[in-house]
């Protein structure tokens, strides 16, 4: 797909992600943001939530999503996998928790690609894989912090101080 005049000059990269995943790849390409994007059911209601803020609109295609969904029994428990090439984005997740972490993931690319305001925006290509470890990871609670300041902000609220650890 060719380049918009109007996007960003470099794409945001997916090693932005927090945590940071167990597996990150670059690919050849760029997935270019229209004013639409044509989303599956499954993650309709919240991707639209998110896309709107944005200024894109959230179409539900069930045939030809350019944004697809699926259970994937292969992936590890509460784990997930989306795949971003030139003309789609495919999310695959284990259960409902991967789905969720998945989704997570997802919403923290679209701040990404975002984060300039430009009319369109873009992602660079790759796969991104995660599951638990069974370890704590301090990042969590960063991102957790951070996440919660960004959706603050981008409603017009002020940010809130970080939690205390105890």
């Amino acid at each position: 797909m060719p380049r918009p005049a109007d996007c960003v000059s470099f794409a945001p990269s997916i090693f932005g992600l927090l945590p940071k995943p167990r597996k990150a790849v670059l690919t050849e390409g760029e997935f270019v943001f229209g004013k639409e994007l044509h989303v599956s059911p499954a993650l309709s209601r919240e991707l639209g939530e998110t896309l709107e803020k944005f200024g894109v609109g959230c179409v539900v295609d069930g045939d030809n999503p350019v944004v697809s969904a699926h259970n994937d029994a292969s992936i590890a428990p509460e784990g997930f996998r989306i795949e971003i090439t030139p003309g789609r984005i495919s999310v695959a997740f284990s259960d409902d928790s991967g789905r969720r972490y998945a989704l997570s993931a997802l919403e923290q690319l679209l701040y990404l690609a975002f984060r300039f305001g430009a009319d369109s925006a873009l992602l660079e290509c790759g796969v991104v894989e995660d599951a638990p470890s069974g370890e704590i990871d301090a990042s969590l609670f960063f991102a957790s912090t951070v996440s919660t300041g960004i959706l603050r902000t981008a409603r017009g609220g002020a940010s809130p101080p970080p939690p205390l650890l105890s």
